[in-house]
């Protein structure tokens, strides 16, 4: 490689003019430009908004939530769910106010203790405590006919005769009367007690080798028809009621019959079959009007009217329905209405919609469960359309008693 010649003076001269310009324009020699870090000054700030957000956030929890959880736990203090320790005190209760059914066997003398005992195999269903003096409630589906040999086992653990039968005509209930005077009886819940989405609770039977066990469940519905199979069931007897509360999730087999109370300790209703699992539940706020004539007469007396009919609501159909009512029409067993019944003494026919009783509408109650909230005798008005024309019509209504059974009288 050849060396550079040495610099002239002249080209000294020259660069040392450049050096000191260079110094007064900039203060100091140019400095080479520096590499781009844009990437990594998007991750710097990715990572500053991440920690901005969770800051936030937390923050937010922090200082709002509680407020809010305190608010929900004032307002359902009475459940379950907030309160667990209130569980052993609806189990007790419900143990006390509930009672097991078995069908009567025939037991030989000197049979031993195991022979004598009743298996939890073979109960028919749990029953309900009506009165501290030994009337009982569960449904048809336990106690289907009052020929039965029944037997029931309350809290005490003992054994007791059923001394009365009697069948409701117009509810699936069945009523037992047992020689008692210390059961625990507890309050029905009203109308206004029974919303869909509350919490209630239900307690199965005692088995061997285990303890009772409750269950936590939400009603889903509270104005459901039993499942059809044809259209043919459409049109229902104002004698019948049809009407079910549905519960969330179904219950264990042995619950048949059951009680299931709300959170303030008032019963519902009784477990009942459901599209085939143990998920309805037999209203008990119908219960009251025959009560009386249970008590006093050991039978169940409940208001006639005499219609068939099918409630709007019920209804999916291609034209529209001007109003909501129940429609008087017949079907294959039983007219609209029933000849020499007080509906047809009040002139009522076949085409009628009832629009109201009592001003009462059917929005959630079907005709059937609002004729059962009074007694035989009761004077009730209506208000139907014929024709598209409304007017109101006075009934006066009947009379129908279940069958029973009283061991003292037979």
């Amino acid at each position: 490689m050849i060396p550079s010649p040495p610099a002239t003076e002249y080209e000294k001269e020259i660069r040392a003019l450049y050096r000191e310009r260079n110094e007064r324009t900039f203060g100091h020699e140019p400095k080479p430009p520096k590499k781009s870090h844009r990437w990594l000054d998007f991750i710097v700030l990715l990572i500053l908004i991440s920690v901005f957000s969770i800051t936030s956030s937390l923050v937010i929890y922090l200082w709002f939530i509680p407020q809010f959880s305190l608010q929900f736990a004032e307002q359902n203090s009475h459940t379950v769910v907030a309160q667990p320790e209130l569980a052993d005190d609806f189990t007790k209760q419900l143990i006390g106010s509930s009672a097991t059914v078995f069908a009567a066997r025939s037991i030989k003398a000197g049979a031993s203790l195991a022979e004598q005992s009743y298996l939890s195999s073979e109960a028919l269903g749990q029953a309900f405590v009506l009165s501290s003096d030994g009337w009982l409630v569960t449904t048809q589906a336990v106690v289907s006919n009052t020929k039965g040999n029944y037997v029931v086992v309350p809290a005490d653990g003992r054994v007791y005769q059923a001394t009365a039968v009697a069948l409701d005509p117009v509810a699936p209930l069945a009523y037992l009367k047992i020689e008692v005077r210390n059961l625990t009886a507890i309050p029905f819940a009203s109308q206004e007690d029974i919303l869909v989405n509350s919490p209630v609770l239900a307690l199965t039977g005692e088995t061997q080798g285990s303890a009772r066990s409750w269950y936590l469940r939400y009603l889903a519905n509270v104005a459901t028809r039993t499942p059809l199979a044809t259209r043919a069931e459409l049109p229902t007897s104002s004698e019948t009621l049809p009407d079910r509360f549905i519960l969330d999730q179904a219950l264990p087999a042995g619950s048949k019959g059951a009680p299931v109370i709300n959170m303030e300790g008032k019963v519902v209703g009784l477990v009942a079959d459901y599209g085939g699992s143990l998920r309805g539940l037999v209203p008990l706020i119908n219960l009251l009007p025959a009560m009386d004539t249970l008590f006093s007469e050991q039978k169940v007396r409940r208001p006639l009217f005499g219609a068939t009919y099918i409630q709007t609501d019920w209804l999916v159909t291609t034209e529209p329905i001007n109003s909501s009512g129940a429609i008087l029409v017949s079907n294959a067993k039983r007219a609209a209405v029933v000849s020499k019944s007080p509906a047809a003494a009040a002139g009522l026919k076949e085409g009628d919609k009832i629009l109201s009783v009592a001003g009462e509408k059917f929005s959630y109650s079907s005709l059937s469960l609002v004729l059962q909230r009074y007694r035989p005798g009761d004077v009730i008005e209506l208000t139907i359309e014929r024709a598209g024309k409304e007017q109101v019509v006075k009934v006066t209504l009947g009379e129908i008693a279940g069958e029973y059974y009283n061991a003292e009288t037979k």
